[in-house]
């Protein structure tokens, strides 16, 4: 896992779901890699996963995020870290994750 330090988390627990039907259920601050990212969001999806996303930042349509963690390995390990303290301070898991190992890239 890289060095994910999460500074700060706060629980959701009245966000509606957005227009992919993913419900942020923590929003959170991290360091990473020198890094401070303010407002992260945990977010759970429709097939009952849980994402992070970067801050979001309006871009010129209003409703795309302007940042964007390309690295999927280092997603993964923001996530793994958010939801480690999402569920320490009693954040409901509804599933049984399948592993912890990050996610394959496609060749």
């Amino acid at each position: 896992m890289s060095d994910v330090k999460i500074i700060g988390l706060n629980l959701v627990t009245d966000a509606n779901p957005n227009l992919a039907g993913s419900v942020m259920v923590a929003r959170f601050n991290c360091e990473v890699r020198g890094f401070v990212l303010h407002g992260c969001s945990l977010e759970r999806t429709r097939d009952d996963r849980l994402v992070a996303n970067a801050p979001k930042i309006e871009g010129p349509d209003g409703r795309r995020r302007a940042v964007m963690i390309a690295d999927v390995d280092l997603r993964h390990d923001i996530m793994v870290a958010a939801r480690a303290i999402y569920e320490a301070m009693g954040g409901v898991t509804q599933w049984q994750p399948q592993e912890e190992a990050a996610p394959t890239r496609a060749a």
